[in-house]
């Protein structure tokens, strides 16, 4: 699976097919954490204000999806995310995958995550969408539309009503008296035939109520409604369309009762210009024909209460009230909507690592056209897979799929230690994930991982010769770079036939043995220290095709050792790096 670029960690986020009754485009998933699921990310990113640095991609790994965040507060490890665009489909045969990512290190995502009411927050909700609200107080006074049609509410007044917890983050809590949120006149909120109204609600009463409706401010008539969604006496819904100048009007009543006192029940009414159909927590409950040609275009989209009198008052809690034009929410839509408000539809997958190993191959260019000599493709070799990727340490056969018979691989990576710290800051080339800069240490690399996967049968089970499993003659100082980048510790002496492991564990006397010595240059008024000549080289480099090397007579040695009693040679502090 592909890694999308600059990113550090990610987890897998399913929708259950199971609870999609059809395919689904452009629809709101929430994705909801908490210290249950996601803590990961919290651990990540500590702060609120880090809440940008995150982005959310499709099943690929890589085409971002949109990001609404409602809530986010790392110190209780909480936050509410809704997630779409234009185009994606969720299926209703196959669980539908796709990943969120986190890194502290990365700039923020303001192109595809924002805040309520902001651009990338509203490509999350179709064109049909008119006006989400998710009720968090924007101030004590008003509300925001979560859509681009900024269908913003204002309130009666300071807290009237006011900020209470809902059943998706916050909600707004009606007094049953005289509270209302009014939010405009704009046209996307004219309906002729065919609307959508959803809300999660808790009741405190059953009286007759206003969830939501647009009308004239003037008085109080059934005519004067263009359409109201209300609740009543019986807790059982009404959808009521209306024309005042044609004094007209008509209602439909859902059959069976939606609500009951206490809790939070998910209801929505669709009307397709011929049948009002009612839905309680995702089913529907019943139907009803309705066919009004003349609807009014006037007056104020409000909820909770009609304006000008005190008859409907709302009394309890509206919280997710979303109101959809042209267009009447299938039944598969609704049901996986409230699956998704009520946290039912996804699976939270657990912290993946995975980006060091897959742009790894990627720089490598091993694709699967390539195939070894041995029993595995590279391809196979390497294969990427999300499910393999763990948290915790990374070991290479769990990683890459390899056969039991890959330990000299297995081993290095253990040696290595790639475990679930951060390993890669920046971009991803192999150069920059390792932290070398030259391009002789990135060959160097490049031909020791081929050695191993390509030309499988000088991988054993016993030790290996250094030359045969690294391929490399003249770039001991590349490799040196590349060992003091990781920073290996210094173990094992190096000579002759190694183990891979030893290899890992190169020496302070191999890296001089290599090229350069380790010592404290003593000052120029000493004679502590003879340089050797040129023409007595550390080692003598071996013939093309061989693998061992010609140690340095006894007589040439590295330094003159003065006679006992004086001063030679100052002993290296752990500071002194290596040219």
């Amino acid at each position: 699976m592909a890694w999308l670029s600059g990113w550090d960690k990610r987890i897998k986020l399913t929708v259950d097919a199971s609870k999609i009754d059809a395919d689904l485009t452009w629809f709101p998933v929430t994705v909801i954490l908490s210290s249950t699921h996601g803590d990961c990310v919290f651990d990540e990113l500590t702060a609120d204000a880090n809440r940008f640095k995150i982005a959310f991609t499709k099943a690929d790994g890589t085409t971002e999806l949109y990001g609404e965040i409602e809530k986010w507060d790392d110190t209780n490890e909480s936050a509410i995310i809704h997630v779409s665009r234009d185009g994606w489909v969720i299926d209703d045969t196959v669980n539908t995958d796709f990943y969120m990512y986190f890194d502290i290190d990365h700039a923020d995502n303001t192109t595809f995550i924002g805040d309520i009411n902001s651009t990338p927050g509203a490509n999350v909700f179709d064109s049909h969408a008119k006006a989400v609200y998710h009720q968090v107080d924007a101030t004590t006074s008003t509300i925001k539309d979560s859509t681009s049609n900024n269908n913003d509410g204002t309130k009666k007044g300071t807290n009237e009503p006011v900020e209470a917890v809902g059943k998706v983050g916050q909600g707004q809590d009606f007094d049953g008296s005289d509270d209302y949120i009014a939010c405009g006149t704009n046209s996307s909120l004219d309906v002729t035939t065919i609307l959508t109204i959803s809300a999660c609600v808790s009741s405190d009463t059953a009286q007759l109520s206003l969830v939501a409706g647009k009308t004239d401010p003037a008085d109080a008539g059934y005519d004067q409604w263009n359409y109201a969604f209300r609740l009543g006496a019986d807790n059982k819904a009404i959808l009521i369309v209306g024309n005042k100048t044609a004094t007209t009007w008509d209602y439909a009543l859902s059959t069976s009762a939606l609500i009951a006192q206490d809790g939070f029940y998910h209801i929505v009414v669709t009307w397709d210009g011929t049948t009002a159909r009612f839905y309680v927590n995702g089913t529907e409950s019943s139907n009803h024909a309705l066919s009004f040609t003349s609807m009014a275009s006037s007056g104020v989209f409000r909820m909770g209460r009609e304006q000008s009198v005190s008859q409907w008052a709302f009394d309890g809690d509206i919280d997710e009230l979303h109101f959809s034009n042209s267009v009447a929410r299938s039944a598969a839509w609704i049901k996986a909507t409230y699956n998704s408000l009520w946290d039912t539809l996804l699976t939270y997958g657990d912290e993946e690592i995975g980006g060091i190993l897959l742009e790894f191959s990627e720089t490598l260019s091993i694709t699967d056209t390539k195939a070894t000599s041995g029993t595995l493709a590279k391809a196979e070799t390497l294969s990427i897979v999300d499910s393999k990727i763990m948290s915790g340490s990374l070991g290479f056969i769990e990683t890459l799929s390899i056969v039991d018979s890959w330990s000299a691989l297995i081993t290095f990576f253990e040696t290595l230690s790639v475990v679930d710290s951060k390993f890669l800051t920046g971009t991803l080339s192999l150069a920059e994930t390792l932290g070398i800069a030259d391009s002789a240490t990135y060959q160097c690399i490049k031909t020791f991982y081929e050695t191993l996967s390509i030309i499988d049968t000088k991988i054993t089970s016993g030790s290996l010769s250094f030359a045969e499993t690294l391929s490399i003659v003249d770039s001991w100082s590349a490799l040196k770079v590349f060992f003091e980048t990781l920073s290996i510790t210094d173990t094992v002496t190096m000579g002759g036939s190694l183990n891979v492991s030893e290899i890992i564990s190169i020496i302070d006397s191999f890296i001089r043995w290599i090229e350069h010595p380790i010592y404290t240059e003593p000052a120029k008024s000493s004679l502590s220290f003879t340089e050797p000549t040129k023409t007595n080289p550390v080692y003598t480099k071996p013939a093309k095709g061989t693998t061992s090397f010609t140690e340095p007579a006894k007589s040439n040695p590295i330094y003159t050792e003065p006679a006992k009693g004086h001063p030679v040679y100052i002993e290296p502090t752990k500071e002194i790096r290596l040219d």
